[in-house]
């Protein structure tokens, strides 16, 4: 796999965010090689990805910045070549498996992204612990959880969900790496090994992949909900009406009714599972970071459900559409 700076793959990649290096004192772990989903350099660090793929366990005890390898494109192709479509590197067998234990399939070169951008904890047993510090939920990049519509705490009822798990061959990489604009101001800056689908800079929405279905949509905020779901009065774009719902939650989490959350109070209250359970959702739609847009049906419905249920509202549920109770 060729990644000479001359290469469009390596333009591409040094625009996207895999090329700027994380680094925490927390990766130090006491961890002497286990690759669950609390070791933190199996997705931090170039190498601990690679020996992931091999099943084997990077020991990180005393591990400083200095021992930090960057994610670069040895970490995803084995230069050596192998069968797979690019030389994409192999995982161990039931390593396509969330936090929860649901076993994902058909996702084709997307398995690769889902390695590491997915929850680290199961929700299931995680809100019954308690809330100890700012660093309490699911940690970040928790996209394939809401992609494939799961890993949060239900309320009683089911959750629906969008298709898009179910049309897209390669999941995540059918669109994040469709060809990359071919315009000078968007070239290598989008698609591709670039990978984001928006360019700040010129307010470019990269929508390729989707025109394929969505024909004629050129832009995020072409995507109208079907229904008003924030309850503003107002029917909008898909991600207007989650940020609503991001905003309602938030406003019904404590400190009740302002725009804020305060995990000291989450905390405070110790016994209240409820609670932690919305607490919980909040933070697995927030860091999915695509206002809904990987799967917009599951995240508002995820959304009203939690609201729902700290206000004390009755949460029903059908096959269409979620029911707005405020």
């Amino acid at each position: 796999h060729d990644s000479s700076p001359q290469t469009p793959e390596f333009a591409q990649w040094k625009n996207a965010l895999h090329s700027k290096t994380v680094w925490s004192s927390s990766f130090s772990q006491n961890n002497n090689g286990t690759n669950n989903l609390d070791n933190c350099i199996r997705c931090h660090d170039g190498m601990g990805y690679v020996n992931l793929t091999k099943g084997i366990g990077t020991n990180t005890n005393g591990f400083t910045q200095a021992d930090q390898n960057m994610i670069a494109c040895a970490s995803c192709h084995d230069p050596h070549g192998n069968e797979n479509p690019f030389s994409l590197r192999n995982r161990p067998v039931n390593m396509d498996t969330l936090a929860n234990g649901f076993r994902y399939t058909g996702v084709g070169n997307g398995a690769v992204c889902m390695d590491c951008h997915k929850a680290r904890k199961d929700n299931r047993t995680y809100v019954q612990t308690q809330v100890t510090n700012s660093r309490w939920g699911p940690h970040h990049s928790t996209q394939s959880d809401i992609y494939q519509g799961q890993n949060v705490a239900s309320f009683g009822s089911t959750f629906m969900n969008t298709l898009h798990k179910d049309f897209l061959p390669n999941a995540c990489v059918t669109c994040h790496m469709a060809p990359t604009d071919t315009s000078s101001a968007n070239k290598d800056k989008v698609g591709g090994h670039a990978l984001l689908l928006h360019n700040e800079a010129t307010d470019y929405d990269h929508l390729k992949a989707c025109e394929n279905c969505h024909f004629g949509k050129t832009r995020f905020d072409q995507f109208i909900a079907p229904v008003d779901y924030d309850g503003n009065g107002t029917i909008e774009p898909w991600r207007t009406e989650v940020k609503g719902c991001l905003t309602n939650l938030r406003t019904a989490l404590p400190p009740e009714g302002v725009d804020s959350v305060a995990w000291q109070l989450i905390q405070a209250d110790s016994s209240n599972v409820t609670l932690r359970k919305a607490y919980f959702n909040y933070l697995m739609i927030i860091e999915d970071q695509s206002n809904g847009m990987h799967n917009p049906k599951f995240t508002v419905d995820v959304l009203i459900q939690s609201r729902n249920a700290l206000t004390g509202v009755g949460v029903t549920n059908n096959t269409n559409e979620v029911p707005i109770k405020y």
